[in-house]
């Protein structure tokens, strides 16, 4: 068994597994709050052995069940819309992605990052302690949000025109957060609700500007 599957045998997929399709390779994160404006992102060209599950089962009303749900200790809670884990170059990868709209702050999505890397961090663990084998893996945080045209200038970048792609640092440096790639879907209208698709390779490229 390799060691994504490892990791695998360790969620309960029918609670935090998100839908995919692994005949056509893709994933869809989808984004359930009324308000919410990017609705769905859909990451396609996964590799056949990838693993896609979800830490904000909103629908289910499920979290850490040995955790209190009235827990005072910020962000203990909280989960990403979607973690990713494939294989590339030879290393294991984490994708940790998180969905947002517009008008949101560090404070909306940093505690998210942040819970589910240690989410993935005691997973590995469990596997070292118990079947004897480290497993590494390299962590890379993903925030996909729109941003509004501006009139009269033209959008340029690398990857496609309707993307923008920004390196930022989390506000916050705490335990083994480094970077945040954040991925812009330029639209033209704000009160619109939009679905978007970005691939892989795409993700992969961002390695290759930032890191």
């Amino acid at each position: 068994m390799n060691q994504i599957k490892k990791i695998e045998s360790l969620i309960n997929q029918t609670i935090v597994t998100l839908s995919s399709e692994k005949i056509i390779d893709y994933i869809d994160i989808e984004e359930n709050q009324e308000t919410a404006k990017l609705t769905k992102l859909t990451i396609e060209n996964l590799p056949k052995d990838a693993l896609v599950f979800t830490l904000d089962a909103r629908v289910l009303n499920i979290r850490n069940q040995f955790l209190s749900e009235e827990c005072q200790i910020k962000g203990v809670n909280k989960g990403c819309d979607a973690i990713l884990i494939c294989e590339l170059e030879g290393k294991i990868n984490v994708l940790f992605c998180e969905l947002k709209s517009f008008d949101f702050s560090a404070n909306d999505y940093e505690l998210q990052f942040e819970n589910s890397f240690l989410f993935l961090e005691y997973l590995c663990k469990m596997i070292e302690v118990f079947e004897g084998e480290k497993i590494e893996f390299v962590p890379r945080y993903f925030l996909f949000c729109l941003k509004v045209a501006r009139k009269g200038k033209k959008n340029t970048t690398r990857y496609k025109e309707e993307i923008r792609i920004e390196y930022k640092e989390f506000e916050k440096i705490i335990y083994q957060k480094k970077n945040l790639h954040k991925v812009s879907f330029v639209v033209q209208n704000k009160n619109k609700k939009y679905t978007k698709k970005i691939s892989l390779q795409d993700l992969i490229k961002i390695k290759d500007e930032t890191l």
